[in-house]
């Protein structure tokens, strides 16, 4: 239980049965159709320390006597903290204990939630504090809440919510395990050749079917996207170009250059990968004749297939050349 509150304030959170799961939730959690992915923040801390109202602060004197006395109280400001340890104080200091302080900070990777589970002793002072925090979202609009300056970080995530995002999540997860198992083990290859390119794959097709699974397990949202991901089919095509020696890095990782050394093609951007870079060169004049060149020697059959565009008659796909920039 939390310090330094009434315990009135304290029966206002609703306890928690053992096995009973609640979690809160990183507000601002939203999904970019651009970027064709849910937009999480790496992680977000939480302060381990806040000044909450406590109607029943206070003491303030009683009415009526014996079976019919009332106490009186007055609301007032108090202090309550994460307080993850406790211990007696060294001889001479002048407080009886000495507190070690938790941390609290959601993560990308737990997307962006923090679970809590009854009959978790660990768990039960976290509970409290996220609960009555002014940092707690769901306080809004209560009796004595002070919006924090940053604004509120998270809120409670209420049962039915849950259950309708969870059934929803796994449902997005199934299509995008779905859309996998019906790509040809070629598809599969050049999506993974775009998602990864600074790795030299050998894997596969299990291999490769591996990770996009874990893809669509983090980011189903990305698979089911990738058939309009321009993106990741130009760095795929890249890569296939760099393989059968048409374009090549140069020694100095500083530019790219034609297979055969006949001369240079662009500069490597500072801060860019190669691939990003020459994806970048395409979109120029003269990176368009690049581009052509390439797709003549590899093909079009071998370019990336776009949305738009005038299709080719031989294959029915767009050349990456046909993409407005």
């Amino acid at each position: 239980m939390l310090k330094g509150v009434s315990k009135q304030l304290l029966d206002t959170v609703p306890k928690l049965k053992a096995g009973e799961v609640v979690k809160f939730e990183l507000t601002g959690i939203y999904y970019d159709p651009i970027m064709q992915k849910t937009v999480i923040p790496t992680s977000k801390q939480v302060p381990e320390i806040d000044k909450i109202w406590d109607p029943w602060a206070i003491e303030d004197g009683a009415t009526g006597v014996g079976k019919n006395r009332k106490i009186k109280y007055r609301g007032d400001m108090v202090d309550i903290a994460y307080i993850l340890k406790e211990y007696p104080s060294k001889p001479g200091s002048d407080k009886a204990t000495q507190v070690e302080l938790g941390q609290i900070r959601f993560f990308r990777n737990d997307f962006g939630r923090i679970q809590i589970l009854g009959g978790n002793k660990t768990h039960e002072m976290l509970y409290y504090y996220l609960s009555l925090t002014n940092y707690n979202g769901s306080n809004l609009g209560k009796e004595g809440h002070v919006v924090p300056m940053g604004g509120c970080i998270f809120k409670r995530l209420e049962p039915k919510k849950i259950a309708a995002d969870e059934l929803d999540r796994d449902r997005t997860i199934k299509n995008a395990q779905v859309a996998i198992d019906k790509m040809s083990v070629d598809e599969r290859r050049n999506l993974i050749m775009g998602l990864f390119p600074a790795i030299e794959h050998k894997w596969d097709d299990h291999e490769v079917t591996g990770q996009l699974y874990k893809i669509a397990k983090k980011n189903p949202e990305k698979i089911l996207n990738l058939s309009k991901d321009v993106s990741v089919r130009v760095i795929s095509f890249i890569k296939k170009c760099e393989r059968q020696k048409l374009i090549k890095v140069a020694d100095n990782q500083k530019e790219w250059g034609w297979g055969d050394n006949t001369g240079r093609i662009c500069f490597i951007k500072p801060g860019r990968t190669p691939e990003e870079s020459l994806q970048q060169f395409f979109m120029t004049e003269d990176g368009r004749d690049v581009l052509e060149t390439l797709e003549t020697l590899m093909g079009v059959a071998d370019a990336p297939v776009a949305n738009e565009g005038e299709k080719t008659k031989e294959t029915g796909e767009v050349p990456v050349s046909d993409i407005n920039p």
